[in-house]
Formats: structure tokens, C-alpha cells, sequence
């Protein structure tokens, strides 16, 4: 199950939904992990948090891990997201450079230590974008900003470069603890 607290406001207007501030959102983010969690686990769950609540809900049949699916977070805040993904997650989804999520993956082992689970039951994955060219010049000719943000900053946090250098980055989040990769392809729908 993959779930995180919604960043992109244009998302929640498609559907009509409100977009409330990060903090109420990660809140919610939180309360609907423990309830299907206890979903998947009890009989009946009961649960009555500030944003949802719930008196006999029943999932049935149960999932057959045990004691329930991988529960993937996605998101980086380090100060609640990141304690959440402590307290309930088997799967953290973050981004950055190699620097900056090497520094989010040790706010996530201090929030693991706080709440007394070990860090290595908790996969560390990256959602990169991946944008390749064969040559430097190739790369550096790109002047489109992705998702509002300059083409120089963006590459910097995302799978960016030739093939080579794009292995040094990977290899880079590797020896910083990244347990997985779930790359986007900014070339999409091109195949570029």
C-alpha cells in the first residue's frame, strides 16, 4: 500500500477535495495508516482520531502477509513525515540529492530510535526522475523546468546525465543506504 500526505494541490482539485495545510494533512496521512492497519488485523476495527473515524469496519478477507501488506510512505518532511513513516511504514519514498537524503535517512533512523524500532526494518527507496542523453553536451543543451523548477536545480535531485554519470549518482544514493529505485521517466509520453 502506498500512501503519503499530497503535496500537489492540483491533485486534490481535480477530485473537489480541500487542500489543507502540510501539518493536517500529514495528521490525516497518520490516522488512516492506523486504520487500515487495524483493518487488516482485527475483526472489527474501531478507531476516533480528529479527521476519521471508524466503529466496526471490517476488511474482509484479510491480506494474506502477515501480519499485513508493505506499507509504503512517500515523503521527506522530517519532522513528522518521516516520524510516521517510523511508527507504521515498511517503506520510506524520499528524494533529494544523494547529500539530502542521505541527511533525511538519518532523521528517519533518529525517529526510529526514538519510538524503539530498528532503522533496518524500514527499505529506503528514491522516486528520481530518470532523464538521459548520451553525451554532456546532449544534457546540457535541456532548458525545460520540471514542475516548476529550473532544469539545473531539478537534475540535481533526480537520475540526470549520461549513462555513466547517472550510474555514479545511483551508485552514490547505494552507498548512502537507498534500498530501491522507483524511477519516473521525465521523457514521458517521448521515448526519448
Amino acid at each position: 500500500l502506498g500512501l503519503g500526505a499530497g503535496w500537489y494541490e492540483r491533485e486534490y482539485e481535480a477530485y473537489g477535495y480541500d487542500f489543507p495545510g502540510a501539518g493536517v494533512r500529514i495528521s490525516m496521512l497518520e490516522e488512516c495508516v492506523e486504520i487500515v492497519k487495524r483493518m487488516w488485523t482485527e475483526g472489527e476495527a474501531t478507531f476516533d482520531g480528529t479527521h476519521f473515524s471508524v466503529a466496526g469496519a471490517q476488511c474482509d478477507p484479510k491480506p494474506l502477509q502477515t501480519p499485513h501488506p508493505n506499507i509504503w510512505i512517500g515523503g521527506g518532511g522530517p519532522k513528522r513525515t518521516l516520524r510516521v513513516v517510523a511508527e507504521h511504514a515498511t517503506h520510506s519514498n524520499f528524494g533529494g540529492n544523494p547529500e539530502e537524503w542521505a541527511a533525511k535517512a538519518a532523521i528517519l533512523d533518529q525517529h526510529c530510535a526514538d519510538v524503539g524500532r530498528d532503522p533496518s526494518t524500514i527499505t529506503r527507496t528514491i522516486s528520481g526522475e530518470v532523464f538521459l542523453r548520451e553525451t554532456e553536451a546532449e544534457v546540457g543543451t535541456e532548458t525545460r523546468s520540471f514542475w516548476g523548477e529550473p532544469f539545473d536545480s531539478w537534475s540535481a535531485g533526480n537520475l540526470v546525465g549520461t549513462p555513466e554519470q547517472v550510474c555514479e549518482k545511483v551508485q552514490a544514493y547505494v552507498d548512502a543506504g537507498c534500498g530501491g529505485f522507483v524511477p519516473w521517466c521525465s521523457d514521458y509520453p517521448d521515448t526519448e
